[in-house]
């Protein structure tokens, strides 16, 4: 980029001293100033295009480098791999680490873990202390084998880790991260990650039992009352939360689905709930969409309600409610427009201070057509007044 730009300002100088002195010396007969001026604009134009050519060369090179290093990361295959016959059992929990050394770089200096002998019997609880950067975590990654000793074994149930089904391994080793983190979903979806088939009962006896727990040491003094009251509060929201979708759960199963509450709201009038309801629903298939439009429909807007219809018959197209109720909305929106085009070739439209009763039948045809597209001013006019309390 500099040496373009000294070479677009180095042309530039060029081209003034050697335009003004073919001026002087010619008086002008050979170049005049206009010429030169083009001169100018056409120099101008041709470096600022070799410029941003300049410009293209240097982003292909780099994505060329950035398209390189994603096929590199893309095509990575783990270390991590099975053996010829691998383990699909894990006979118990106990796990023993025999003089087990572990650094993240092959060529370090000085390893994470070294020369570590450690027993841990099935069922027996251990607290491991230290400091930040004490290899705490490494250590305990090293388990449901994250990673590969430098040099040792790590055996779990008697059975040196690299000997496992990974995925046999893995499931029977669960790691809880100082890090609280909740996936997408309800609380309810988040508690069955440990048990995908736990039963509302499950659930409130899990409940009751922490709530117990917590409450036994509410009224300790220091930082373990201060904890379990935390811990408690955080306890009660959550069960809260886990009760108010089980309750919205049983509520759409109540109305036969989330249509079927929906459909209710709209049978009771209850408009703006029924959109609520509905805009909560996902997907958004092409039940969904005919919902909208029976919405819209309530709210008069059958414009959009037939633009909603067309989108349900678009996502399924051999459905018989969506394809008959689209051409029932079609042939009332022709026949409106047809009325809207009698009561402007009758002078519907024109409004005098006194309306002639001969012109009562096409303002009434017309007052059904402002209705039905809710033009509140024109179907004012049409009742022969502004703004009139029909309004």
């Amino acid at each position: 980029m500099p040496l373009m730009q000294a070479a677009m300002y180095t042309c530039t100088l060029l081209l003034c001293w050697l335009g003004a002195r073919i001026i002087v010396l010619s008086g002008g007969t050979e170049l005049t100033t206009g010429l030169l001026m083009s001169l100018f604009n056409y120099s101008l134009q041709i470096l600022m295009s070799l410029m941003a050519l300049s410009m293209v060369l240097v982003m292909i090179t780099i994505s060329r480098a950035s398209a390189e290093r994603i096929v590199e990361v893309l095509t990575e295959e783990s270390d991590l791999k099975n053996g010829p016959n691998p383990v699909e059992t894990v006979k118990d929990g106990s796990i023993d680490f025999d003089d087990v050394t572990f650094s993240y770089a092959r060529k370090a200096e000085h390893p994470v873990l070294d020369h570590v002998n450690l027993h841990i019997a099935s069922g027996q609880t251990v607290g491991i202390l230290g400091g930040t950067g004490s290899s705490k975590s490494s250590l305990v990654q090293l388990i449901p084998r994250l990673y590969d000793v430098t040099g040792g074994s790590v055996k779990v149930g008697g059975v040196d880790v690299r000997d496992y089904n990974l995925d046999a391994l893995r499931s029977k080793v669960a790691m809880v991260l100082q890090k609280n983190v909740l996936f997408s979903g309800s609380i309810i979806d988040n508690l069955r990650w440990g048990d995908e088939n736990a039963t509302q009962e499950q659930i409130d006896n899990a409940y009751y039992n922490l709530k117990q727990e917590y409450e036994s040491k509410l009224f300790e003094e220091g930082e373990v009352g201060m904890e379990a009251s935390k811990k408690l509060a955080e306890l009660e929201r959550a069960y809260s939360d886990c009760i108010e979708d089980l309750n919205k759960r049983v509520s759409y199963d109540n109305y036969g689905g989330t249509y079927g509450m929906v459909e209710d709201l709209i049978k009771q009038g209850k408009i703006n709930e029924a959109q609520k309801q509905l805009d909560a629903i996902e997907p958004r298939d092409a039940e969904w969409h005919y919902m909208q439009a029976v919405i819209y429909y309530k709210r008069n807007w059958h414009i959009e309600s037939k633009k909603q219809l067309e989108l349900a018959v678009a996502l399924d197209p051999g459905n018989a409610k969506y394809q008959n109720t689209l051409n029932r909305l079609t042939e009332s929106i022709n026949n409106a427009n047809a009325q809207q085009q009698q009561g402007q070739a009758r002078g519907g439209y024109s409004r005098p201070d006194a309306q002639a009763a001969g012109n009562a039948a096409t303002a009434s045809a017309c007052c059904n057509t402002c209705s039905t597209l809710i033009c509140c001013d024109c179907l004012c006019e049409c009742c022969g007044g502004d703004l009139i309390p029909c309004c």
